[in-house]
């Protein structure tokens, strides 16, 4: 008999849209670095508009292939010696000024993990 987790990743599978976890509607800086649409070499600030443990959402000026992996490396006062975590590319939506794009983690510890769980303690009061 399958488990609900075995089953949730065959939804997950067959529906790569289909989130595992809420996001939280959350503004962190970021730096983005990969290849574009073109094979083009970028790297280009921007910050997020959610993100979870696993996935997040931002805007790009560039159009990245389906599936690219990117690197995201958060900006700011504490982020001066943080490593990249490696994001894959779920979908893109090109918008009148740049390209909303959905990624989830590939690899790499969350850098983010400290501000969510701030981020989740405030709404819970």
């Amino acid at each position: 008999m399958a488990s609900a987790t075995d089953c949730e990743d065959a939804v997950v599978k067959a529906h790569p849209l289909v989130r595992r976890e809420a996001r939280v509607g959350v503004s962190l800086a970021l730096q983005v670095s990969g290849f574009d649409r073109n094979g083009r070499f970028f790297t280009e600030r921007t910050s997020t508009s959610d993100f979870s443990e696993n996935g997040c959402s931002f805007r790009l000026n560039v159009l990245t292939a389906p599936n690219a992996i990117l690197a995201l490396v958060p900006v700011g006062d504490t982020a001066e010696s943080a490593r990249p975590v490696f994001y894959r590319v779920i979908w893109t939506k090109e918008l009148s000024s740049g390209v909303a794009v959905g990624a989830t983690r590939v690899a790499g510890e969350n850098a983010w993990r400290s501000l969510l769980f701030a981020q989740k303690q405030s709404r819970s009061r």
